[in-house]
């Protein structure tokens, strides 16, 4: 029986052992690989359907001394199986949407958007705010026609 109970706790340390070392190689291995690229589809701009957005929307910018009239569409993937889905959601909820550029509008100084660097910024932000709100990536532009900061 004292031999039995040796054995037993001999194994039950080797396997502790093999356990701590599995992990910690797992650990290491994790940590000091490279991170892998994402793979981000962008599609063919003959694809690109554009949804304007009914009227311009118009609202103060951060710290309330300027304010923005901006007309703008969406460039959205119309080769995606989300397209008419995203089309019927656009429609009946662009007030929603509206009112989310509104408040990211309110959020950003005009020292922000002021330079061609700082509206690509601010392309990206909408685009990303749109996908956010419907839950999906099909919105790949931000087209802005008319911009007047007064």
């Amino acid at each position: 029986m004292d031999n039995k109970f040796k054995i037993i706790i001999i194994v039950v340390l080797l396997v502790l052992v093999l356990l701590v070392a599995g992990g910690g190689f797992f650990l290491y291995t994790m940590i000091n690989s490279e991170p892998k690229e994402e793979v981000v589809y962008t599609p063919d701009k003959d694809v690109i359907a554009v949804i304007p957005f009914t009227e311009a929307i118009m609202t103060n910018l951060a710290g309330g001394s300027k304010t923005i009239r901006i007309s703008m569409a969406l460039g959205a993937d119309s080769s995606s199986k989300q397209y008419s889905n995203f089309i019927a959601w656009f429609m009946e909820k662009e007030i929603v949407i509206r009112d989310a550029i509104y408040s990211l509008f309110r959020s950003i100084p005009v020292e922000a958007i002021s330079s061609t660097e700082g509206e690509e910024e601010l392309k990206i932000q909408i685009r990303d705010l749109v996908n956010d709100l419907f839950g999906t990536t099909i919105v790949y532009e931000v087209y802005f026609s008319n911009i007047v900061i007064q």
